[in-house]
């Protein structure tokens, strides 16, 4: 389709759009993701509107082209703490750096591909991304824990005789001059084999373990961080809050009983205060206060649930002191 598009060979041009039908449909077959098809599917579409428009085809030849399903095949999981310090453990000091950085912001593996020294702020502590090769395609920046940015600073060196030794000396276009970090260009298996040393299986009932699934990891420890859904949105460099909470955010047994206790401890506390504690001492009639050596008796509180866990404040106690015979009003 390199010929320019005039409305005298707009039925020539609608045929081949009607034959990349087929071919946007066939893309499933390559392990394309659903989402990236429909955005193939969408961008496509809009074209042949404009198209259409201004005269250039007489009907849109995507028209019946129906809406793609979009649900992922397969769940991606968080990676726990253990497996994360499992993972980190067994592996080269090359590949712990780069397994680091992809858990402490987020990058995907194209995205770490293009670092070089240009990007890193060592003033501000972060990374300075360009638009033309992030996903979302806006200049961004990204913080990441100082001693990080250091070790990527000193990292040079090391980044580009690893991949001088892989690709024996040519490298391609997409790898910075002086890059900071090596990137495997079989990321896939290399990750298999790591995970298959540190003991850690790739599929569980929660889902699998790929390296977009670091992404994932990354996502999940910045929400249990406690920012709120704009600041995780912004960190993930997603469009809307929603696609970070939704589709990315992870729910854990841990965490879900962890939020039940934090709530029970809320509810019991307020009932606790919001008790009247009041003790009577029954006093002599010739004596209607303690002199020396009298200790009222103590308030011993035993909590019905026998959650030992949960700190129970102090209790608000007052004591009334009357003779025999008298009443409290």
């Amino acid at each position: 389709m390199g010929a320019a598009i005039t409305p005298r060979n707009g039925d020539g041009f609608a045929r081949q759009l009607t034959s990349c039908r087929g071919g946007v449909t066939g893309v499933t077959c390559r392990g394309t993701g659903r989402q990236t098809i429909a955005n193939y599917a969408e961008s496509l579409a809009a074209f042949c509107d404009w198209a259409v428009e201004r005269g250039y085809l007489g009907t849109d030849p995507l028209k019946k082209l129906k809406n793609f399903d979009t649900t992922p095949r397969e769940t991606r999981r968080a990676m726990t703490r253990e497996e994360i310090h499992q993972l980190l453990a067994v592996a080269p000091s090359h590949r712990r750096l780069l397994y680091e950085v992809a858990l402490l912001s987020g990058l995907r593996g194209n995205e770490l591909r293009q670092l070089s020294p240009d990007h890193l702020d060592i003033v501000e502590c972060g990374l300075h991304l360009e638009a033309k090769w992030t996903k979302s395609r806006k200049q961004q920046f990204l913080p990441l824990p100082q001693i990080l940015v250091e070790r990527l600073r000193d990292n040079t060196a090391a980044a580009l005789a690893q991949y001088h030794l892989t690709y024996k000396g040519i490298l391609p276009p997409i790898i910075p001059a002086t890059p900071v970090l090596y990137v495997p260009r079989d990321l896939a298996p290399t990750l298999d084999r790591d995970l298959r040393a540190a003991g850690i299986p790739k599929y569980t009932k929660a889902g699998k373990l790929d390296f977009h699934a670091l992404r994932v990891t990354y996502i999940n420890l910045v929400i249990a961080s406690g920012v709120n859904p704009k600041e995780a949105q912004m960190l993930a460099r997603h469009a809307t809050a929603e696609l970070t909470i939704g589709l990315y955010g992870r729910a854990t047994d841990q965490r879900l009983a962890q939020a039940v206790d934090q709530i029970a401890q809320h509810v019991i506390c307020m009932a606790s205060v919001g008790e009247d504690h009041t003790q009577v001492v029954e006093m002599p009639e010739e004596s209607r206060m303690p002199k020396g050596g009298f200790e009222p008796p103590r308030l011993v509180r035993h909590h019905p649930l026998k959650m030992a866990c949960l700190p129970i404040p102090p209790l608000r106690r007052r004591t009334v002191y009357r003779a025999a015979g008298d009443t409290i009003a």
